[in-house]
């Protein structure tokens, strides 16, 4: 919520009046200041405590999303590199047993038969 601030025009330019400012010009004054005062809003301070607790509340829900978001890339990540580790493995024992097919015919093939 917004307050207008109020002035007292009439105290103000008997004030500059009494500071040796001409009448008509210290009126005038006053009136322009009543005008611009009037046209301006200024937050009150219990508004500014309203919208920091709002603002820190929502950081905190973000927070948790942030979170939550977080621990379920973790977890993917964690099924993906337990589901490559698994292919790996099948691949190591497949190459392990082509090379050994490998070794076999080449013996074959190219030591002497007795």
């Amino acid at each position: 919520m917004t307050m207008t601030i109020h002035i007292n025009s009439l105290a103000y330019a008997r004030k500059l009046a009494a500071a040796g400012i001409p009448a008509l010009q210290a009126d005038a004054q006053a009136q322009a200041l009543y005008d611009v005062l009037a046209q301006s809003n200024v937050v009150a301070p219990d508004d500014l405590t309203v919208l920091r607790t709002d603002i820190l509340a929502r950081i905190d829900v973000v927070k948790v999303e942030l979170n939550a978001r977080i621990d379920a890339l973790e977890q993917r990540v964690e099924s993906l590199e337990k589901y490559v580790r698994a292919k790996f493995k099948t691949l190591n024992w497949m190459m392990a047993a082509s090379l050994s097919m490998h070794a076999i015919v080449l013996y074959k093939l190219f030591l002497p038969h007795g």
